[in-house]
């Protein structure tokens, strides 16, 4: 509020001295520094010359306007800093350094949060910090600049274009790199998942759009719709980059599932974009233009459309079968940012990993082991266990069921294990290459020995049972 206050007076501050001299000088015949020294008395409300005109009756408001801009631009400045030294106090206290409208959005729902000072090259006294700049490299060097004066307090560094997991900095206990996109892609497949119709054995999906926001979608649905051995997804993408198409085509889905890439521009392939069972609509510019033209040609499809501001446009249409995704409000909250929930199940899954490989008894659990092993993994082993825990809460509805065997749940997993390298560029080789990535088990479920199929099954009793407490916290909140 400050800040724009402060712009506009900036901006319109001459306006009142202008005014004045036209009045005092031009109209009232005033010499000219005489007419300059009575308009710049006017700034405080304090008139010099008896002289009276239209102009000088606009000079005399408009500064008063600039007056009162400035008293409350300083009154708002003396509240933000007593604020400020308040909110240091408290043990979840957040400075949040940004320069966009997502970035102050999120302050503002902070219960202890604060702007932090951007220009300046000390830190914010606070327990979390939080930078989001729109430029993704620059964030990064921010946290650089002060990577020391921040010590040893949590760094949440949101960014929208970069893996998290590919950064060095990732590795540091004290930081948390988010993608916003991947957040909300997560969060997404929760929310409008595809669990009710899993028994439709030929669904089918268009994307339109494949740049950050489509890449996330398509990324976690890849990921975590995985139902059946025998189902068949359809991933019908528009919008792919060349080098994207060639992946694409490439990626291998591990059962009957399919990605099918279109070269066609989505403008000239709407019968076939709304064939789908659901349509997803990541480009905001022609959101509601592709919506109706779906809507034309198929009723019964289910559309999503993406809008970061979360407008409800939706309303306004026939039926029930049209959602938006996207809003900030519901996912990039408080507890998932500066809490770790994103990390806390990937944390749990790799405990129980090594457990089973540690020789442990099944009821062993050490809360500091937990973090301590985590600390130790490198980015893509993180990501890694928490691609597990994304998908854990459809294995255990489908556990309870009771349609599937033991071993089944095992090849389910498998496949998405296999998915989460194959999506993150691994291929298959004799021999293990972590640093070229080829592993030796990208192979199909009977291939792999009996040792390798039962650690895709949950080892520990406590982390079993603190990852269902988990999953069940999340489905009360959905």
């Amino acid at each position: 509020m400050e800040d724009k206050v402060g712009r506009i007076i900036m901006r319109f501050c001459w306006v009142p001295l202008l005014l004045g001299i036209i009045g005092y000088y031009t109209v009232g015949g005033l010499p000219f520094f005489e007419a300059l020294y009575d308009a710049g008395a006017l700034y405080f409300v304090n008139p010099a010359s008896e002289i009276n005109n239209v102009w000088v009756m606009a000079s005399k408001l408009s500064a008063l306007i600039v007056a009162a801009g400035v008293v409350l631009s300083f009154l708002t400045s003396v509240y933000r800093t007593i604020d400020r030294w308040f909110m240091h106090f408290f043990g979840d206290s957040t400075a949040v350094y940004t320069d966009n409208e997502v970035g102050e959005k999120l302050q503002e729902k902070l219960k202890h949060g604060f702007y932090g000072r951007m220009e300046s090259k000390r830190v914010e006294k606070a327990r979390y910090h939080i930078i989001f700049l729109d430029d993704d490299t620059k964030s990064l060097q921010f946290y650089e600049e002060r990577r020391k004066l921040f010590g040893k307090n949590i760094i949440c560094l949101l960014v929208r274009n970069m893996d998290p997991f590919l950064l060095n900095a990732v590795n540091r206990r004290n930081i948390r790199i988010i993608n916003i996109y991947e957040v909300m892609a997560r969060k997404f497949w929760r929310r409008f998942h595809l669990f009710d119709v899993r028994n439709i054995k030929d669904y089918s999906i268009s994307i339109i759009g494949y740049e950050n926001i489509g890449r996330a979608i398509f990324r976690y649905g890849y990921l975590n719709n995985i139902f059946a051995l025998d189902q068949k997804i359809t991933y019908h993408i528009w919008g792919c980059n060349e080098s994207d198409a060639v992946f694409l085509n490439s990626l291998n889905t591990m059962n009957n599932d399919r990605i099918v890439v279109h070269e066609k521009k989505w403008q000239d392939d709407l019968d076939e974009i709304a064939k789908a069972d659901r349509v997803i609509i990541t480009q905001e510019e022609y959101s509601m233009l592709i919506t109706q033209e779906v809507m034309y040609r198929n009723s019964a499809a289910s559309i999503f459309y993406f809008n970061e501001e979360g407008r409800k446009w939706g309303g306004f249409y026939a039926g029930d079968n049209l959602q938006y995704f996207g809003d900030l409000d519901e996912y990039l909250t408080e507890d998932d940012i500066k809490e770790e929930r994103l990390y806390r199940l990937g944390k749990l899954f790799n405990y129980d990993y090594n457990l089973r490989y540690g020789g442990k008894p099944e009821d062993s659990f050490n809360e500091a082991e937990v973090d301590a092993q985590w600390d130790e993994l490198p980015g893509f082993k993180r990501a890694s266990s928490m691609a597990r825990g994304d998908h854990y809460w459809i294995e255990k509805r489908i556990r309870e069921d009771g349609t599937f065997s033991e071993e089944e749940f095992w090849e389910i997993e498998h496949v998405r294990w296999s998915r989460y390298h194959f999506i993150n560029h691994w291929t298959y080789a004799p021999e293990r290459d972590n640093a070229n990535r080829k592993h030796n088990l990208l192979v199909p479920f009977e291939d792999l020995p009996l040792s390798e199929k039962e650690k895709d099954g949950i080892y520990g009793s406590v982390t079993h049972k603190l990852i269902d407490e988990l999953i069940e916290e999340e489905n009360r909140e959905l």
